[in-house]
């Protein structure tokens, strides 16, 4: 009975996660549009209560979004294939 229980605590754990992860990805591309298509970290860490180095971590996790050389936090939805001033992933 306990390990039923708490099998059913850590798939309840687990599916928490998931869905605030996909509430703080939803979170950035919504401030993202809002900032104009690229922000800095601030508007972001205020939007989503996320510390710098938490905020930083998530960016570099998200596909959708790409770290411009000089700074800012770019969303990619609608930009064309070529991304050659970006610094990180190709």
């Amino acid at each position: 009975m306990y390990l039923q229980i708490n099998q059913k605590i850590k798939v309840n754990k687990m599916n928490w996660k998931k869905i605030l992860k996909e509430n703080i990805e939803a979170i950035i591309i919504r401030t993202l549009k809002d900032e104009g298509g690229a922000s800095g970290l601030e508007p972001l860490e205020k939007a989503t209560g996320l510390s710098k180095k938490e905020l930083k971590e998530k960016l570099s996790e998200m596909k959708k979004v790409s770290l411009h050389k000089n700074g800012d936090y770019i969303l990619l939805e609608g930009l064309p294939k070529a991304r050659g001033a970006f610094t990180d992933r190709d």
